[in-house]
C-alpha cells in the first residue's frame, strides 16, 4: 500500500440550505469556492469514479491509444491513502458499476484477444477477469436483469449488440433488435449498446447503429416472450450528444425515483423512455451525476475564454416533486472535471484533458463541506 500525504483542508466560503453553502452569483446561485488538489499517483485522465465500500475507485487509460493493462487506483477514505487495488488487462476503464452489490468494471477494450472481451468484479479485496463474452471486441454495460446478466457490446458476427448469460457465465444468449418487424442491425457498418437501462422493471438498451454513413441514437425495450428488444424512440432526435470521448455516448446515467437522468453533455430526464425532456443548468453542460441518499447531484461545467473552466456542482431534492436543480457551488480552474464523488465531509473532482486545451489531467480536487 502506498502512502501519500493527508489531504489538507479546503474551506468553503458559506452554508446554503442544501449543503451549507450560501448563494453570492447572482444570475445562477451558488457559493463561489476553493478547493485543494490531492496529492495522488494517478497522472493519466480519469474518466470515472465510484465510491464503493468506504473507497473511491478510479477509472483511467486511453483505448483510441491503446493503452493498458491498467491499474486501478483506489482511495481509502478511512486512512486517507491510496492504494493498488489491482491490475486489469483492458485499455481503459471509463465507468464502475455496482451489479448485485458486488463493483464491476466493464471490459472496455481488453489487451488480449480481440475476439473476446471481459467484465471485472471486485470481491475479497481483489480483481477477478470474467472472460465470457465471445465474438465481440467491447463491452460497454452491464446490469442484472432477473435472474441473467445482460451485457451492451458491439455487434459480433452474428449481428448481435447485447448479449445475456446466467450468473454462472454460462448459457450465452445473442439479443436480436427490431424495428417495424425487421432486425435493424443485420448487414449495417456497426451496431453498438453503449447503455442498458432498467426503469419501471423493464429493461432498456441504447443502441448506436451507422448505416451509409448515418449515426443513430435509439432506445430499445427488451421483449421477455421473445428474448428480443423492439424499438421505442430515437433518442438522438430529442438530445444533444456529446463527442465521442473514449466510449461514451451518455457520460453518465442515474435511475431513480421512476424517472431516468441521462448526461449527454447536456442534462436530459425521462419517466418513459420515450419522451425526453432537458433540464434547465443555465447553459452549462452536464458531465456527471451523483445520488446521495435523498439528493442527486450533477457535476457541470462552462468553458472559459482564458482556458480555464467554470466548474459547478448542482443538487435536486429527490423528496420534492419539483424536478428543478438548485445550483450550490462553484468555483474556476485549469483543470476539466468529468467525474464527481459526495461522501458525508466532501465533494471530490476527477479530471481529465476531454477538449485537448492544456495538459491538465489526472487530479483529483477536494471541496470540503461545512457542518452545521
Amino acid at each position: 500500500m502506498k502512502r501519500v500525504n493527508s489531504l489538507l483542508l479546503a474551506l468553503v466560503l458559506c452554508v446554503s440550505m442544501c449543503l451549507g453553502l450560501s448563494s453570492c452569483e447572482e444570475e445562477k446561485g451558488g457559493t463561489l469556492t476553493e478547493f485543494t488538489v490531492v496529492d495522488s499517483p494517478i497522472e493519466d485522465n480519469i474518466w470515472d469514479m465510484y465510491l464503493y465500500e468506504n473507497k473511491i475507485f478510479f477509472g483511467t487509460g486511453d483505448g483510441n491509444a491503446n493503452t493498458g493493462p491498467i491499474t486501478v487506483y483506489a482511495y481509502d477514505l478511512n486512512t486517507k491513502e491510496f492504494f493498488e487495488s489491482g491490475v486489469l488487462k483492458e485499455e481503459v476503464i471509463n465507468s464502475f458499476l455496482v451489479v448485485d452489490n458486488i463493483l464491476v468494471a466493464p471490459g472496455i477494450d481488453s489487451t488480449q484477444n480481440n475476439n473476446i472481451s471481459n467484465y471485472n468484479t471486485y470481491e475479497n479485496g481483489e480483481w477477478i477477469q470474467h472472460r465470457v463474452l465471445t465474438n465481440t471486441e467491447h463491452c460497454f454495460d452491464f446490469v442484472s436483469f432477473g435472474d441473467r446478466y445482460f451485457y451492451g457490446v458491439d455487434a459480433d458476427i452474428s449481428y448481435s449488440p447485447c448479449f445475456s448469460t446466467n450468473k454462472s457465465d454460462e448459457d450465452l444468449v445473442r439479443h436480436y433488435f427490431y424495428k417495424d418487424g425487421k432486425r435493424v442491425t443485420k448487414g449495417i457498418e456497426s451496431a453498438r449498446v453503449f447503455d442498458l437501462v432498467i426503469l419501471n422493471d423493464t429493461l432498456y438498451a441504447i443502441m448506436s447503429r451507422a448505416e451509409n454513413s448515418t449515426l443513430t441514437l435509439e432506445v430499445y425495450k427488451f421483449n421477455e416472450e421473445k428474448d428480443t428488444f423492439e424499438y421505442v424512440s430515437d433518442l438522438g432526435s430529442q438530445t444533444r450528444v456529446a463527442s465521442y470521448i473514449n466510449f461514451k455516448i451518455i457520460g453518465s446515467k442515474v435511475s431513480v425515483n421512476d424517472k431516468l437522468f441521462i448526461a449527454t453533455s447536456l442534462g436530459y430526464y425521462t419517466d418513459n423512455m420515450v419522451d425526453f425532456h432537458k433540464i434547465d443548468f443555465k447553459g452549462e453542460y452536464t458531465l456527471d451525476y451523483c445520488l446521495d441518499n435523498d439528493t442527486l447531484y450533477a457535476l457541470c461545467h462552462y468553458p472559459l475564454k482564458n482556458g480555464q473552466y467554470e466548474t459547478s456542482v448542482w443538487a435536486l431534492d429527490l423528496t420534492r416533486d419539483s424536478l428543478e436543480f438548485e445550483r450550490v457551488l462553484y468555483f474556476d480552474s485549469e483543470y476539466c472535471c468529468v467525474s464527481l464523488v459526495k461522501t458525508d465531509e466532501s465533494f471530490y473532482f476527477a479530471t481529465a484533458d476531454i477538449n485537448y486545451r492544456n495538459d491538465k489531467k489526472g487530479a483529483i480536487l477536494r471541496v470540503d463541506l461545512i457542518k452545521e
